[in-house]
């Protein structure tokens, strides 16, 4: 499903991202949370708020299995700035997503191994701006998504 055109008009009606889920009908949904988050002090509260987000989408959707991706690198440039924007602290969040999947029995897909270079960061031809991905980059992530389907439900 892709929420593009759907999240602006729900926008638009004063509905938030998951309000518009609610009224939507899916078996699984893929969640990628974290990098504007980088810069909480905390990862408890980066924690917290992604169970709440979880249980949400689960109260809503009892039924539907729920993928927790992985935060993908930056670029060397963007890592080299020193900022809280970086792959240390990437890895740290990318660590709570791997417990708040096991503690809510969602799974964990580590999409970033799609778009990680052999130095560790993102290659600099798949950013826009060291942090988000270009087409290039999101064309990998797809890519990544099709050759690892999963579901709770059908043992993949």
């Amino acid at each position: 499903l892709l929420l593009t055109e759907m999240t602006a008009w729900y926008a638009a009606q004063g509905m938030t991202l998951l309000d518009a889920l609610d009224a939507l009908d899916f078996s699984k949904v893929y969640i990628m949370l974290g990098v504007n988050e980088l810069g909480w002090p905390k990862t408890a509260q980066f924690h917290d708020q992604y169970v709440q987000v979880v249980d949400r989408i689960r109260d809503g959707h009892p039924g539907a299995d729920i993928i927790l991706q992985s935060l993908p690198p930056v670029s060397a440039k963007q890592e080299a700035k020193g900022s809280y924007v970086n792959n240390r602290r990437i890895e740290e969040f990318n660590e709570v997503i791997r417990q708040v999947a096991e503690e809510t029995g969602c799974i964990y897909l580590d999409v970033a191994e799609a778009v990680t270079g052999e130095d560790g960061c993102l290659p600099a031809d798949e950013t826009t701006d060291g942090v988000h991905l270009n087409t290039k980059g999101c064309g990998k992530w797809l890519e990544y998504l099709k050759d690892h389907p999963v579901s709770l439900h059908d043992g993949t």
